[in-house]
């Protein structure tokens, strides 16, 4: 039988190329040298480059639209039940001997210890013991003032809150706080503390006294004034070093977990410090680690949109806070060793509630997407969202798809969902039959495709000037900059998302069929690949033309994609030379399965494609390699075409990669000589090796082969079934050729374990 290529599905100028080709070969050479993919930062189809997320020049109280960044969405609700933790709670964990709320460690939040024996610690016991604390707390009153030196008003404010935090844990015999009293006798303290606030310049005098405040007052304005004190420091980035030493990210914490009865600005604005604060490193680790602040966060978004579904009346404040609180989890969800916490207390669904209840405020589904884009590169968050085993269960996944239909002509969302959607079909077959069956996405899909196409188109036809170049790549994954991205980049984006969705889905055969069938689709990859410049818009060339491949994969009447083939192939044998190995490996892919019928490889010789797939044996990526024999494969097949096996050095390329291979090679080394030797099945069924002089060297080839063969069968079972190919072909050589004499030897070598 004759073998033939089809590329498995991954997702995962005619006068032109004959210019080009006059310099392939050494510039084949020359890339040979460079590294692999993903170097220098450059996006591949393994790691793509996430949504852009940038840092604020200006921190402020509502981000804009534009400034909104990156984000995966899982699929999940709010069928879990979260205990509402109370400010004290938040700061000082569970009371011993009381049970954990639900989905709370039960290990207790540790409040800041107060020091051994501070200032004359009194002996324990009830509240009347509690005397000597104010009386410390009245010495250290006068020190509170703005005459005093910064080192004399630090120390002091660090005892006044050690003094704070013994009286506020003080009990009576009966077990009940002794609030009331502390309260009016804090007063003093209060006022003092404000007064310094309002003469102190230094902003760790005003944080710290800000923190007592929260601490010791019982809510009210002392509650509203702290948090815009905290607010206004807060704006300022430089301000976050003085923010590290303190605990204000504990109290702000308090603020916002604090019932409803407090006021809603207060803690808005509570929210919206912590969310500045937090683009710190140190202090986002700190406030998801030590604070609990991904839980704590969590449980008060899942409240808060609770009490919206029950009340829906008047819910402008409530929108605003979770926009605060939600830009706070995005901040938290940035280090990979957070997503963990965010699946096990439920986070997750919670933000997923965003999307089922509030779909209808735009900035919050746009925070939610930026938090679920992110989550939705760790498997512990993907399996919050995944529909389950059930096929008929869709899951959440139904409210991603709404919200793209919803806000499909802003990139900034389509952007992330889409790249969430990715990312949830890369690997569950599951998720994409619900996705493409059960709730039919094509049409969404499509409508998401072209809408993105003709923002482009017009945003490429307005343009005077160059676009502004992209940032560069934080490890390969991440756009990071201060600057925003521009209209068209921000397109760009989505498109890349949109096509990577398209690639992923595409791997279920109904999906994919119907996906290629679709004409709009092909129309928006014909003009991706034609019109895009590599140079300018690689990555998303690059996803463009994975989607070719996998579309081209399906022989089915209505192929859009196959019915286009000349444009494509016109277009694909620019980029089979091009320097990113994602591109031409891709690019030759897609040949592969372009090159299954007898037209398209005459048009392929006529127009010198065959040629660059021979230059190509001599690629440093196995892949390509791998995937260049896979097209000459089809060639073999052909006797009109077996000429080419006698041209530009074919044959002598590929006996020596067949005689290279050893046992310590890779899979993808084994896939080369596999398909090298269905090439050479094909070549005998063609009567190819009765010339002897071909079959002579081809015999040489063999003999070191078998050799290799026979080391590597015992450790790579996998190589089995190509031993039996490889028996295969010796024995046709040996009836084409009868002066070969070693095929017996050498089945005997290749005789794999255990058969006799």
């Amino acid at each position: 039988m004759a073998y033939r290529t089809q590329s498995d599905p991954l997702m995962g100028g005619s006068g032109r190329v004959r210019r080009l080709l006059d310099d392939a070969r050494a510039f084949t050479k020359e890339k040979s040298t460079k590294s692999g993919a993903g170097a220098g930062g450059r996006p591949t189809l393994a790691q793509p480059s996430r949504p852009f997320t940038p840092r604020e020049d200006v921190r402020g109280f509502y981000p804009t639209v534009s400034s909104l960044s990156r984000m995966k969405t899982p699929t999940g609700g709010l069928g879990i039940t979260l205990t509402p933790l109370s400010a004290f709670e938040a700061l000082q964990g569970t009371p011993p001997g009381s049970p954990c709320p639900k989905n709370m460690p039960c290990t207790p939040l540790a409040p800041c210890p107060p020091p051994h024996n501070p200032l004359g610690s009194p002996d324990e016991g009830g509240a009347d013991n509690a005397d000597p604390y104010w009386l410390q707390l009245q010495g250290l009153l006068p020190l509170l003032d703005a005459s005093s030196s910064d080192d004399v008003l630090r120390d002091a404010l660090d005892k006044v809150l050690r003094i704070t935090q013994n009286i506020k844990v003080v009990e009576h015999a009966g077990g009940t706080l002794v609030v009331e009293k502390v309260d009016k006798r804090l007063r003093p303290a209060i006022g003092r503390l404000e007064k310094l606030q309002n003469q102190a310049e230094s902003s760790v005098i005003k944080i710290k006294a800000a923190e007592i405040i929260l601490m010791a007052a019982p809510g009210g304005l002392f509650y509203a004034s702290q948090c815009h004190q905290l607010y206004k420091l807060s704006k300022e980035a430089a301000n976050d070093v003085c923010f590290r030493g303190t605990g204000a990210a504990r109290s702000l914490l308090a603020v916002i977990s604090h019932p409803a009865d407090v006021d809603m600005g207060a803690r808005t604005l509570a929210a919206a410090a912590l969310t500045h604060i937090t683009e710190d490193k140190d202090i986002c680790r700190s406030v998801a680690r030590e604070d609990e602040g991904i839980a704590v966060l969590g449980q008060v978004l899942h409240r808060t949109i609770d009490n919206m579904v029950k009340s829906p009346a008047n819910p402008e404040k409530n929108v605003n806070f979770l926009i605060q609180v939600t830009s706070c989890l995005r901040n938290l969800s940035e280090p990979a060793k957070h997503a963990k916490p965010f699946a096990e207390f439920g986070v997750v669904q919670s933000v997923m509630g965003i999307l089922k209840h509030l779909g209808q405020y735009k900035d919050l589904v746009l925070n939610a997407a930026r938090i679920l884009a992110k989550l939705s590169l760790h498997h512990e968050c993907r399996a919050c969202i995944h529909a389950s085993g059930d096929i008929e269960d869709v899951g959440d996944l139904k409210h991603i798809l709404t919200a793209l239909n919803t806000y499909h002509t802003l990139p900034a969302i389509v952007d992330r969902l889409c790249f969430t959607l990715g990312n949830l079909t890369h690997t569950a077959e599951n998720n994409r039959v619900v996705v493409m069956q059960k709730l039919d996405a094509l049409p969404v899909v499509v409508r998401l495709l072209e809408t993105q196409m003709e923002a482009d188109q017009q945003l490429a036809d307005a343009s005077t000037s160059p676009d502004t170049p992209t940032e560069a790549q934080e490890n390969g994954l991440e756009r990071r900059s201060s600057k925003q991205l521009s209209p068209m980049q921000a397109v760009e984006g989505a498109l890349i998302r949109i096509l990577r969705l398209i690639g992923n889905l595409s791997i279920n055969r109904e999906a994919g069929a119907a996906l290629c069938a679709a004409p709009k689709v092909a129309d928006a990859l014909v003009s991706l690949v034609t019109h895009s410049s590599v140079a300018d818009r690689e990555e998303l060339v690059m996803n463009a033309v994975a989607c070719i491949t996998n579309l081209s994969y399906y022989e089915i009447e209505d192929n859009s994609v196959i019915a286009r083939h000349q444009e494509v192939m016109g277009a694909l044998g620019l980029l089979v030379l091009h320097d990113h190995p994602d591109v031409v490996h891709e690019s030759v892919k897609a040949f592969g399965n372009f090159s299954r019928t007898h037209g398209t490889r005459t048009w392929m010789i006529e127009k010198r494609i065959d040629e660059a797939m021979v230059i190509l044996l001599d690629h440093s990526e196995v892949t390509v390699v791998t995937a260049v024999a896979g097209v000459l494969m089809n060639f073999s097949a052909d006797p009109d075409h077996m000429q080419l096996f006698t041209q530009f050095g074919a044959m002598d390329k590929l006996l020596e990669l067949f005689q290279d291979f050893n046992a310590q090679a890779s899979h993808e080394s084994l896939g080369t000589v596999d398909c090298i030797l269905k090439i050479f099945c094909n070549l005998l069924d063609l009567e190819f090796f009765k010339d002897e002089s071909r079959a002579a060297a081809l015999h040489g080839r063999v003999q070191q082969l078998a050799a290799n063969l026979s080391e590597a069968l015992p450790a790579m079972p996998s190589l089995r079934g190509l031993a039996d190919l490889t028996q295969s072909a010796l024995q046709a050589i040996a009836d084409q050729w009868p002066q070969l004499q070693s095929v017996d030897e050498l089945e005997e070598l290749l005789q794999p374990p255990g058969q006799a």
